[in-house]
């Protein structure tokens, strides 16, 4: 896949990812962050004031394969996941969007002991391979189908904004 294809694909990932944030955890505003920035992609903004910010990753191969490819490396250095600043990810696994706490998924990265492959432009990235359905079981994960617009399973806690 080129470069022109990735935007394109990076582009429809983070709109709908915007759509997710508006419509199920009722963000006022969200903003794509320009240019390149690896700490995250989104700023949304909710009552009072309050802020989060969003890393957005789009999988679509997940489906086909049964897991969800996690960056943390490129070459040789610290990448995806483990440079993130980001208060949320949210992955696009059509026709899925699955929400989580960052802090969460690290934690479940660290806990759990999942494959580890070479991966993107030149095999140049490391990512974690994790089983979609297994990710999809945690209970700190929000599933929503963006076709339909509604919950598959809802999260503990409420909202985006309540973290």
């Amino acid at each position: 896949m080129g470069i022109e294809e990735d935007l394109i694909r990076g582009n429809k990932g983070e709109d709908l990812a915007k759509e997710y944030l508006k419509k199920r955890h009722n963000a006022l505003h969200v903003f794509k962050v320009p240019g390149y920035f690896p700490e995250y992609d989104l700023i949304s903004v909710f009552e009072r004031g309050k802020i989060r910010t969003v890393e957005v990753k789009i999988d679509y191969v997940c489906k086909q394969t049964g897991n969800i490819a996690i960056e943390y490396g490129h070459r040789n250095h610290l990448s995806g996941i483990l440079i993130s600043t980001a208060d949320w990810y949210v992955i696009i696994a059509p026709p899925h969007i699955i929400g989580m706490k960052r802090r969460d998924l690290l934690y479940y990265l660290r806990e759990n002991e999942f494959k580890e492959v070479n991966g993107g432009d030149s095999d140049m990235s490391r990512f974690y391979l994790v089983p979609l359905d297994n990710l999809e079981a945690q209970s700190f994960v929000d599933i929503w189908d963006y076709r339909d617009e509604k919950v598959v399973e809802p999260v503990k806690y409420e909202r985006l904004q309540d973290i």
